[in-house]
């Protein structure tokens, strides 16, 4: 085969070689890079081990071109991919048409891509593929919050981020639970705000905790000045204290709740 037999032939995508005589002697520069040979099945090994045909792609030649569309992949809400096809057995004149249309808003699951000769006169053998649409990523997150000692928990709410097609929270078959171990008698400190539980079909979530931030008590001086008749002191002998501005440090029970009372501010 001449040096130059491909010069000019840049596009050139399919080559058969029915002999069986061997490999064939080219230049590597005379071979379109974008090459897929057809050799007869003994000689398939050969060719690919040749060092100017190896960088192509060898295949068996059967004489009937079966054309496959490739299986792929999009998610929820997006709009489809472009689908690819790969010839095996022998080269097509033409190119084949493949079909398949969900709409963004259709559910996941498997979609047939539909393989059709197109502009192929010749026989041919055709393959069909798959498309897969995937649950889109849902981040649900909830928000942090900040509260006094002695005081109940706050409404807990979340956000969401990666809905599709403009929908919203009523598309979820279960919605999700928001959990945290602080109540009203837990001392000061921060308790993780737990999001979880949320279902959907089209949609696959992903979770962001908060932090729930529960403040110590006011200062002891303020407990000290209080004149406040409701503040029902006691020390730990069960004797009530009348006059807040005596207190010293020291451990109290203050309206029914352990309070260490230090110089800067009170612990639980």
């Amino acid at each position: 085969m001449g040096d130059r037999v491909f010069n000019s032939c840049s596009n050139f995508k399919y080559l058969a070689i029915p002999s069986t005589a061997g490999v064939i002697t080219t230049t590597s520069t005379s071979l379109p890079r974008k090459l897929t040979v057809f050799v007869p099945d003994g000689q398939v090994e050969a060719f690919t081990a040749d060092e100017t045909w190896g960088s192509r792609t060898i295949l068996p030649y059967t004489g009937i071109p079966t054309v496959t569309a490739e299986d792929t992949v999009r998610l929820y809400g997006r709009t489809n991919p472009k689908y690819t096809y790969v010839v095996t057995g022998a080269p097509i004149d033409g190119e084949p048409v493949l079909t398949c249309n969900p709409e963004a808003t259709a559910p996941v699951g498997t979609y047939t891509i539909y393989v059709e000769a197109g502009t192929i006169t010749t026989t041919l053998q055709a393959v069909n593929g798959t498309l897969t649409i995937q649950p889109a990523p849902l981040t649900i997150s909830v928000n942090s919050y900040t509260r006094n000692m002695g005081e109940e928990n706050p409404e807990f709410k979340v956000t969401y981020r990666g809905f599709r097609n403009n929908e919203r929270e009523d598309v979820l078959t279960k919605l999700p639970v928001v959990e945290c171990d602080a109540t009203a008698d837990s001392p000061w400190g921060e308790y993780e705000i737990r999001v979880s539980g949320a279902e959907a079909q089209n949609y696959e979530m992903t979770y962001v905790n908060g932090v729930l931030t529960v403040l110590a008590p006011v200062g002891i001086n303020n407990i000290r000045n209080t004149q406040e008749k409701s503040a029902t002191i006691y020390d730990l002998q069960g004797r009530r204290i009348a006059t807040p501005s005596s207190l010293q440090n020291g451990v109290y029970i203050i309206n029914g709740k352990k309070v260490t009372i230090t110089s800067s501010h009170t612990q639980p």
